[in-house]
């Protein structure tokens, strides 16, 4: 068997390093212990945890290595086999360990690069959860296939999101994420930058052309659409007009009058429906699949909520549309007060 100095020199050198504070504490030991796990090839110095990490990955390998030639020398010498056959046979399997290691290295820096953008919440009170043997085994698998760029991001996203929350990924969805061809992966990033929550809503997205909300169903991203998907208002009580409909999530509330109605009532793509006297928001609604996938995507739902306060302007029969933000105490402010011609 012809002898190779170091196999690593046949390697792409993609480094993983990052500084001691651009990711938080918890976060940045489940992220040590990735790289450890999946053996990223360089890793800074200046993390004096894994400062050795590249030597013990080289000695490790250069063990496996000679493992591999043990055993093809046996399997030579067992079942009389060519040695150039033997050795061909060899040389292939170890480009095919170099290149999945490789994929995994270039999933890792994306991973990195995803982490020092968004980094975990300053208040998230999870610093000591690990991450599963399960998701470690089945993310090694999938992220060694990563050829392409987009299917590095794909999965670097993926590890990132699992290193801010673990728990985020299962099996399943996972498996999802896999299997996802590149038009339902399009489709389904431009779709949820009109989603809030699990919901998407329609005037905001617009009506989904059919063959786009049927790849969506099928994939396994969202339930299948009809026409009876909406999000109900809840009556809010406020001091100074009394009972109202609110819109409220994490970025702000909506409110509108009880009488109130929408200009359009019954295309798909209406801002607001009238079921039983009640005003409904006209949505598609995600999976618990796909509301997991959508958070490795840029997160666009307060620009969403905006959006949508603005066709509600237009789009209903009503004295005034309120804006309220906020006000850190688990209710919301008045910001504004839009009068509207009825």
């Amino acid at each position: 068997m012809a002898e190779n100095s170091d196999h690593l020199d046949k390697e792409t050198s993609v480094s993983v390093a990052y500084t001691d504070n651009s990711i938080k504490a918890g976060a940045k030991s489940r992220f040590v212990a990735a790289i450890d796990r999946l053996g990223g090839s360089v890793v800074d110095s200046a993390n004096a945890a894994i400062e050795s990490y590249a030597e013990k990955r080289r000695a490790k390998t250069r063990g496996e290595v000679r493992l591999i030639e043990a055993i093809t020398e046996y399997g030579v010498a067992q079942l009389g086999a060519n040695p150039q056959t033997a050795e061909r046979a060899f040389q292939r399997h170890f480009r095919k360990v170099i290149s999945q290691q490789e994929n995994i290295d270039h999933v890792l820096l994306e991973a990195k690069a995803d982490l020092e953008l968004n980094p975990p919440a300053a208040d998230d009170p999870d610093q000591t959860q690990e991450l599963s043997e399960e998701f470690m085994d089945r993310f090694e698998e999938y992220s060694s296939t990563a050829t392409t760029e987009e299917l590095r991001q794909r999965w670097g996203r993926v590890l990132a999101s699992e290193v801010r929350k673990p728990g985020t990924f299962s099996g399943k969805v996972l498996r999802v994420i896999d299997e996802m061809d590149t038009a339902t992966a399009q489709i389904f990033e431009e779709v949820c930058k009109s989603r809030i929550n699990n919901l998407v809503i329609r005037c905001v997205s617009g009506a989904l052309p059919f063959l786009a909300a049927a790849s969506l169903t099928t994939s396994g991203l969202m339930l299948e659409a009809g026409l009876g998907q909406g999000l109900g208002l809840q009556e809010v009580d406020t001091p100074d007009v009394g009972k109202i409909w609110g819109f409220a999530t994490d970025w702000g509330m909506i409110g509108l009058p009880l009488a109130v109605r929408p200009k359009v009532e019954y295309e798909e793509s209406a801002c607001l429906r009238i079921e039983s006297t009640k005003p409904k928001i006209p949505v598609y609604v995600l999976t618990d699949v796909g509301t997991a996938i959508a958070s490795i995507l840029p997160d666009n739902q307060a620009n969403a909520f905006e959006r949508y306060a603005s066709i509600l302007e237009t789009g209903v029969v009503a004295d005034w549309v309120r804006r309220y933000k906020p006000n850190g105490a688990g209710g919301y402010a008045l910001v504004s007060e839009t009068r509207l011609s009825l």
